[in-house]
């Protein structure tokens, strides 16, 4: 009964050691995919024009990101992935922001005025 026991912690020890493992590549992954999404967004928005340093500068890290991934360092896959997002909705945010009439300057405008009959 004894072994039994040790052979079913053994295996559910070996299931937990696993699953703390991969979670290091999952994590990479899906910051990975979600660095991407958010540089396709940019670039859809035209960000590669209005702002091309952030966007250049996500492409690069997100390049990075799967290099070190591929070297199995997947915490700094993670953090460059991470970086490359934020840098992706900042330049998409500098994007909508262009795009957008200021306010204030809509406000001070004068109203064109008709002429007195």
């Amino acid at each position: 009964m004894a072994v039994r026991v040790r052979i079913a912690s053994m295996i559910l020890l070996s299931a937990l050691f696993g699953a703390l493992a991969a979670c290091g590549p999952v994590r990479s992954t899906v910051m990975m995919i979600q660095a991407d999404e958010a540089l396709r967004e940019a670039r859809a928005l035209g960000a590669a024009e209005t702002a091309p340093f952030p966007v250049t500068l996500a492409e690069e890290l997100l390049r990075k990101a799967h290099e070190e991934q591929g070297y199995s360092s997947y915490d700094t896959a993670t953090q460059l992935a991470s970086d490359a997002r934020v840098l992706a909705l900042d330049a998409a945010q500098i994007v909508r922001d262009s795009a957008a009439p200021p306010e204030e300057a809509a406000a001070e405008e004068p109203a064109a005025e008709e002429p007195a009959p």
